[in-house]
């Protein structure tokens, strides 16, 4: 099999946490949360957080009032 390559974009104030598989050409936006073990397939809005296998939006992520 071909290796497959693309560069994966990890926006300002994000946070991938431990474990988590993102696919090549993956964008994760800026603020966005992904979950421990996660395994990311698509592009991750900004400001969301998501979780799982394969990942799936959980809530909108607020920063205190």
């Amino acid at each position: 099999m071909r290796l497959i390559h693309a560069p994966i974009g990890v926006g300002d104030q994000a946070w991938v946490c431990a474990g988590a598989f993102i696919a090549p050409g993956i964008e994760v936006g800026s603020g966005a949360v992904v979950g421990a073990r996660s395994v990311v397939t698509r592009n991750v809005e900004p400001w969301t957080i998501v979780a799982g296998n394969p990942a799936r939006f959980i809530k909108q992520r607020v920063l205190g009032d």
